[in-house]
């Protein structure tokens, strides 16, 4: 083998060293770039459940609380022998924001004595 072949030889290696090199670091970096990607994402799995957890509370306050301003509203009516009918619009606006919202009927059997008030101007 002469001198330029093996010259081309070493440097046929050294370039084929160099390839594999940027190649395994190119592999490091992929790795702790993925391992980071990860994290984010555990991160705001953990975020997501959290929220959920907050949105379930929010909606379940949200739903008692309407339950609540329509009994209220409904039994001040029945004190009164009759209803409004702006705010029997109301109420019932309430009672379906209320039935959408998962509500259980738990004011059902009071809305049924409810719609038989006579109803009189403001």
């Amino acid at each position: 083998m002469s001198v330029a072949e093996l010259t081309a030889l070493i440097g046929a290696c050294g370039a084929a060293l160099k390839i594999i090199w940027d190649m395994v670091q190119s592999t490091k970096n992929l790795s702790k770039q993925i391992g980071e990607v990860l994290v984010r994402m555990d991160t705001l799995e953990s975020n997501q459940k959290e929220l959920q957890i907050v949105g379930q509370a929010n909606s379940l306050a949200n739903r008692n609380l309407t339950r609540y301003r329509i009994r209220q509203e409904m039994l001040k009516a029945i004190r009164q022998g009759y209803e409004t009918y702006d705010n029997f619009e109301e109420v019932v606006n309430l009672i379906d924001g209320y039935h959408a919202a998962g509500g259980n009927g738990a004011i059902d059997a009071l809305y049924l004595e409810y719609k038989k008030l006579p109803r009189r101007e403001n």
